[in-house]
């Protein structure tokens, strides 16, 4: 078993140190604000030598989605994080961010290696900074974020870099490693073995980024530009392939050489940190993330690389899956499925009878046997409940659905006389279920709201044969 050493070197999930490393604190949340505010830049950057350990436990307010992990109970949905200073960044991550960050040293940083950055003002960090970690958790990203040390001296070349998500792309080689021994902050050894399931679909990837965007636009955070190299995406954000390339003879010397060792690098060619003028894929990696056959006209307009980019559009498995869209009238399921496949609201006087649409590899269609169902439930339309309940338990009692999986959208979330996401999930008695996985997703259907995010984790639980 490959092996990343725990920074942290504690003994002790609460409050741990010992002679090989800096103390461990651990912090217990069970709500979004308590993790914002622990993780505030201020506090952290006080704190710098000491990593910060966070337990967020499930929180079944209002916005928050509710799981049911397969054994009969609700889902702690309990999420760990460390907060640490390293190499002049404040960098957050989970267990599997450190196994990622670990893969990369072990193959010498040539794997696809995509970052999203947020340019942000310098003054401006530690509201960027709070805007950036409540939407990850708000989104449930799993990975790794850091943000640039404030008052450290950020040179020029790394200006519109100051915040920093990591994207893990899949590659063949994440299998030749692993399993990878990490340590979460209550110091319990996790094995993690990447997959190509552990890579995020492009649609959620651009809904978490616009949320970032509009979150950091409505904090009045000021923007310093997009990043020199970097494709430009929104109004801070920008994407970046930091796939280490082999130095040219005819290049420049990057920043931050010294003459001895940039005699050494001209002699002696070497794989270095990507420099600016090599563009935001000089590695040539020939998928990106973020890309869909529907994005790919705005990333690539009248470029020749959008018919390159669609022939090798991102999601590698070719399984298809067939997906049950259910609810009672008026709930939505019409709006949901033309937002998913089309983009677009059709208004509609009655849902149609059958309709059929694709998203990550899964089909929808309306009345077929399938390997998923998603209901649809007008979270405004109280009197109703019952009669969904009644409708929910009457289809799974159906042989042919057998134990699959059930996504819950709680729709019209806009709404003012919305139920929550936990009182939805009482008065639809998902606790009933028993060993059935399912998840209730606050959605927005007319917006796409919470929408990409249901079927995330929709795709991440259905079966695989």
């Amino acid at each position: 078993m490959a092996s990343s050493k725990d920074p942290s070197g504690g003994a002790s999930a609460s409050a741990a140190s010992d002679d090989d490393g800096p103390p461990v604190k651990v912090i217990t949340a069970t709500c979004v604000d308590q993790c914002v505010e622990a993780l505030s830049l201020d506090t952290l950057v006080a704190n710098r030598t000491t990593i910060h350990g966070l337990v967020l436990l499930n929180a079944s307010s209002a916005g928050h989605a509710v799981e049911n992990c397969g054994n009969g109970n609700t889902k702690n949905c309990t999420r760990t994080f460390k907060a640490r200073h390293f190499n002049g960044f404040m960098q957050l991550y989970t267990p599997k961010g450190e196994a990622y960050w670990y893969a990369q040293a072990v193959y010498g940083n040539k794997l696809p290696d995509w970052k999203v950055h947020f340019s942000v003002s310098i003054k401006d960090l530690s509201k960027a900074w709070s805007c950036l970690v409540r939407e990850l958790l708000d989104m449930d990203y799993d990975l790794a974020t850091k943000v640039c040390m404030p008052g450290r001296d950020w040179p020029d070349f790394q200006r519109g870099r100051e915040l920093t998500l990591y994207v893990l792309q899949w590659h063949p080689s994440l299998n030749g490693i692993g399993p990878i021994s990490v340590y979460d902050c209550n110091l319990n050894e996790v094995s993690m073995q990447f997959s190509e399931h552990d890579q995020k679909s492009p649609q959620y990837l651009n809904s978490l980024i616009s949320r970032i965007d509009r979150s950091l636009e409505r904090a009045g955070v000021m923007s310093r530009g997009c990043a020199d190299g970097d494709l430009p995406l929104g109004k801070y954000s920008s994407l970046r392939n930091e796939c280490f390339v082999l130095y040219n003879v005819e290049w420049p010397i990057p920043p931050g050489y010294t003459p001895e060792s940039a005699t050494k690098l001209r002699e002696n060619p070497a794989f270095i940190y990507p420099p600016n003028h090599c563009g935001w894929n000089s590695a040539h990696c020939p998928s990106n993330p973020l890309v869909t056959t529907s994005t790919l006209h705005a990333l690539f307009p009248n470029q020749k690389g959008f018919w390159i980019g669609v022939i090798l559009v991102l999601f590698l498995t070719v399984v298809r899956y067939m997906i049950l869209i259910v609810g009672l009238d008026a709930a939505g399921k019409t709006t949901v499925l033309y937002k998913l496949t089309q983009g677009e609201i059709v208004m509609t006087v009655s849902t149609i009878s059958v309709e059929t649409g694709q998203y990550n590899n899964i089909n929808f269609t309306y009345f077929q046997n399938t390997q998923g169902l998603v209901f649809v439930v007008d979270s405004s339309d109280r009197e109703r409940i019952p009669e969904a309940r009644a409708e929910l338990q009457k289809i799974l009692s159906e042989d042919e659905l057998g134990e699959t999986v059930v996504l819950v959208f709680a729709n019209k979330q806009d709404l003012p006389d919305a139920m929550t996401v936990s009182e939805l999930t009482d008065k639809l008695g998902m606790q009933t279920l028993g060993t059935r996985k399912w998840f209730v997703q606050p959605t927005c259907a007319t917006s796409g709201d919470g929408l990409y995010e249901g079927l995330d984790w929709l795709y991440r639980n259905l079966p695989r044969s």
